[in-house]
């Protein structure tokens, strides 16, 4: 994570949208920067093209904050 000098990452707000609108509200992700990770579940969505935003940072929308993400994975077994 790329931040101010002396600002630990601590969140990230993360929002799903489709078509340019958005789906439900955002999902607040903090283990993601411990040794863990973390997860959010978005049921009950027709089959359409969904993208993610990083909304926030640290709970800031500033584009001072940058994140660097290793891996975003998407399991659709619900649809199954």
């Amino acid at each position: 994570m790329t931040e101010p000098p002396g600002v630990v990452g601590e969140s990230v707000d993360i929002q799903l949208y489709t078509a340019g609108f958005k789906i439900g509200s955002p999902k607040h992700f903090t283990n993601c920067f411990r040794t863990s990770s973390s997860t959010a579940t978005w049921t009950g969505l027709p089959k359409s093209i969904y993208y993610f935003k990083i909304v926030k940072i640290n709970g800031n929308s500033s584009t001072m904050y940058a994140v660097d993400v290793d891996q975003v994975r998407v399991d659709t077994t619900q649809a199954d």
